[in-house]
């Protein structure tokens, strides 16, 4: 993917937890209809969103979002967003975690499958920062219910998965 011929772009994300890290802990335990909040920031072009994403009993992930500044505390139009898309106290929403990144996306002609490539990774949380040096993350996003990536089975028959 380019736009205005660049190749490689930088995001921004702050995501938002319990004090608990109710989210989190859904996240982790691979708990289904769990609910992720996140404040995304493209910073090639400083276009900020409130994300909510809701992974469903079905597997599915369904996005929710609107247009936002890139800052910590919720606006009252957030706040509505959530109230409206959740059953949540927003009061007790927090920022939990931000991560920074680059990266590049490849994506098909038939445009059934794209893929992308995530670099320069760094966390930030309540009391700690690490970066993820000489790691890249790839990303398979498919289109329905196809398995047949080209990329996967590449990979496959190079041994990389």
């Amino acid at each position: 993917m380019t736009i205005n011929e660049e190749r490689s772009f930088s995001y921004k994300t702050v995501y938002f937890d319990t004090p608990t890290n109710e989210f989190f802990l859904a996240h982790h335990n691979n708990k289904l209809n769990r609910l992720k909040i996140r404040r995304r920031t493209y910073i090639n072009t400083g276009t900020s969103f409130l994300e909510l994403k809701l992974k469903t009993n079905k597997g599915r992930t369904v996005k929710k979002r609107i247009k936002t500044n890139d800052i910590k505390t919720f606006s009252i139009e957030e706040k509505n967003f959530i109230h409206n898309n959740t059953s949540l106290n927003f009061d007790e929403i927090q920022p939990s975690l931000t991560n920074k990144f680059s990266r590049i996306t490849f994506v098909s002609k038939d445009l059934n499958e794209r893929y992308t490539i995530d670099f320069d990774i760094s966390f930030k949380g309540k009391n700690t920062r690490t970066s993820l040096e000489n790691i890249v993350i790839l990303e398979i996003k498919l289109d329905g219910k196809n398995r047949n990536s080209k990329i996967t089975k590449l990979l496959k028959e190079s041994m990389w998965i």
